[in-house]
């Protein structure tokens, strides 16, 4: 199982990670409790479409809370007395002061489309933005009765969390368009990793839980056996369930090269577990695997030329393997050399 993401990672450690689907409240969530200034939240979509699924999500956890409730208090009667329920509201609704203090400073971007983000993301600056950052907590006083000094503050914890460069839907933005490839997909989780590393942010990905075509909960297994054409362009037969004309090559493959895959931390609040994928041995994700001169630069919190996280996992395309770069200018070349890399990935 895979281990839940949490906010005590020792600082060395800026791995890009793709947590499980959650919901917006539980996102929003996370992100409040577990996030500090200058965090940013990307949502993949319009700021219409973010809010209407917000509150259908919102209400429908508190008509879930009500119906238990009064099952419970009327014995499971038809008919409803809901004066006499006093339910606690939704956390989101309540909004204390810590909570509206938190949402202040985290900047939050909208981008309908793979183009949008792929250019927001190349000129990302952690810096231009119109987000203050929060007032800086009061200095420790000492204790005159014990003699050790007390903080005013007992936030030392989050003020020590990563902030991340955090993207809300990244493989449903590619879905249904000529991105949706091994190509398309690399080339967004390469600009992702790149701007959060430049940034020293920590990228991370979190999809929506929503349904599929057969009315199947999209849950992390079914989003990494998703399969898609090794290349940009290609088009579905229209016969046999639709398939994809030429290679194909699963999801989990395209993102394990970029992404560690965790449970997110809403996973253990949730009544039903979401089950996820396999995961792989823990030595895949060992420095011993990095290119040369990946490990002291990790350690330094800093690279001179920014890499998958496993490069062993083979890809159709990244930042470093480019057509020109490459000197193959025919699609039928390149899909040639990915397939020949690609014959037996986890070898």
């Amino acid at each position: 199982m895979p281990p839940t993401a949490s906010i005590s990672q020792p600082e060395h450690q800026r791995h890009p990670i793709l947590l499980s689907p959650a919901l917006p409240s539980e996102l929003l969530s996370h992100i409040l409790h577990n996030h500090r200034h200058p965090t940013v939240l990307i949502i993949c979509g319009t700021r219409q479409h973010f809010l209407a699924s917000l509150a259908q999500d919102v209400l429908q956890q508190l008509s879930l809370s009500l119906h238990h409730h009064h099952g419970a208090a009327h014995g499971g009667s038809d008919t409803m007395h809901i004066p006499e329920l006093n339910l606690p509201a939704h956390e989101l609704l309540i909004a204390p002061l810590a909570q509206v203090a938190v949402s202040r400073h985290i900047r939050l971007v909208f981008v309908p489309t793979v183009t949008h983000l792929e250019a927001w993301l190349s000129v990302f600056v952690p810096r231009d933005t119109t987000i203050p950052p929060p007032p800086q907590p009061a200095p420790q006083q000492e204790d005159p009765s014990s003699g050790s000094s007390v903080s005013s503050s007992n936030s030392n914890n989050s003020s020590k969390a990563q902030p991340a460069l955090m993207v809300y839907g990244f493989l449903s933005l590619h879905r249904d368009t000529s991105e949706w490839s091994a190509q398309g997909i690399g080339n967004t989780a390469s600009a992702l990793a790149e701007a959060a590393h430049r940034s020293k942010f920590r990228a991370t990905v979190v999809e929506p839980l929503e349904f599929d075509e057969e009315g199947e909960v999209r849950d992390l297994s079914r989003l990494l056996r998703e399969t898609v054409p090794i290349l940009s362009g290609a088009v579905r037969r229209e016969i046999e369930h639709g398939r994809w004309t030429g290679r194909t090559v699963d999801v989990e493959r395209v993102m394990r090269r970029w992404f560690r895959i965790e449970n997110g931390e809403w996973e253990v609040s949730r009544v039903e577990a979401i089950p996820l994928a396999t995961q792989p041995d823990e030595d895949m994700y060992e420095h011993s695997q990095m290119p040369e001169g990946m490990e002291e630069a990790v350690e330094r919190h800093e690279s001179p030329e920014w890499a998958p996280l496993n490069p062993s996992v083979p890809m159709a395309v990244d930042e470093n393997m480019s057509e020109g770069s490459r000197g193959l200018s025919n699609p039928e070349d390149i899909e040639q050399e990915i397939v020949q890399e690609t014959e037996d990935p986890f070898r």
